[in-house]
């Protein structure tokens, strides 16, 4: 028999990843961000399938980001002696009172040079940091981030996460990067093409007019969209009105057997794990009110209502059913 525990990031929730699992486990508890358990040693590579397969249902192929926690936004002519000096007071910084993160918007890095050190005692080998000059519309103030390199810094416009620092040797505070984001493309910036022609769904449409039955729920359906060459009618009900548990009821209703087009119209989906999802749960739930798909669908939901949201933002008018 084997034991063994686990943690997961924000996010993603561990313990119903197990609770799916009963007929592997022999015993498991925990809570959503930390769970242990017991399993046949036979068992083990089934159940490191079935755990993969549940978190693919559930999460899709993005993998799992622990949560950054920012303490403060600042500019970087805010990066001196009287912010260090303040932030020294929270001091002595370590487990369970880490230093200071601080958050830049709209910064750009200038100026790289990467440094390679050498091994010696006390000092793990190729150990490489970066450093530049980290700019905003305020100023600018020199940086480093270790176990970087250059391609590895954005290339325009991101917000940075830093911690400030006092530089002895040459007499200067520098920041230190956590992390950097750079900004995505938004509806407002060049596409592959012009933005989309849209049109309401009624009175007399062009021939050669895009039907967008349902509404994007990622980034890539979403430039998929826009990078349409004709006039597109969007022809979905308004997400606004979709939640979960209505859904659900709806679901509840349809005869068996239902087909994967049959769920994809009444539930207005477009993904194809989750429509699987909605199959299965209708033949092992028929009455009941499952609360895995219910929550997934209310993601997908509130997905879709993001990406509707950045389209009216285009400046036109949404024609719905």
């Amino acid at each position: 028999m084997a034991k063994g525990s686990g943690r997961s990031p924000a996010g993603v929730d561990l313990y119903e990843l197990l609770a799916g699992q009963e007929d592997l486990i022999l015993r498991f508890g925990g809570h959503p961000f930390a769970a242990g358990l017991s399993v046949l040693i036979e068992r083990l590579p089934l159940l490191r399938a079935a755990l993969n397969q549940r978190y693919w249902q559930f999460y899709g192929d993005r993998p799992p980001q622990p949560a950054l926690i920012i303490d403060l936004e600042v500019r970087v002519s805010d990066l001196g002696k009287e912010l260090f000096w303040e932030l020294s007071q929270l001091e002595p910084y370590g487990m369970g009172n880490p230093q200071p993160r601080l958050l830049i918007r709209r910064a750009t890095f200038s100026q790289v040079k990467e440094e390679k050190f050498p091994e010696t005692r006390g000092r793990r080998p190729n150990l490489r940091k970066v450093g530049f000059s980290l700019s905003d519309s305020t100023g600018s103030i020199p940086g480093h981030w270790w176990d970087k390199r250059h391609y590895d810094l954005p290339q325009g416009p991101c917000d940075v996460v830093v911690e400030l620092v006092d530089n002895p040797f040459q007499r200067r505070y520098e920041v230190r990067v956590v992390d950097a984001l750079s900004y995505a493309p938004t509806l407002t910036q060049p596409w592959d093409c012009s933005p989309p022609t849209l049109l309401p769904a009624h009175g007399d449409l062009p021939g050669d007019a895009y039907f967008c039955e349902v509404c994007p729920h990622s980034p890539m359906a979403l430039e998929s969209l826009v990078n349409q060459r004709q006039p597109i009618i969007l022809n979905y009900p308004s997400p606004e009105t979709c939640r979960g548990e209505l859904m659900w009821q709806q679901l509840k209703q349809m005869p068996l057997p239902i087909t994967p087009e049959q769920v994809a119209e009444v539930l207005h989906l477009g993904d194809r794990h989750l429509i699987d999802l909605a199959i299965q749960t209708r033949l092992q739930h028929p009455g009941g009110s499952p609360k895995i798909l219910i929550e997934a669908l209310d993601e997908y939901y509130f997905q879709q209502r993001f990406f509707d949201r950045q389209l009216q933002q285009m400046g036109y008018s949404l024609s719905t059913n």
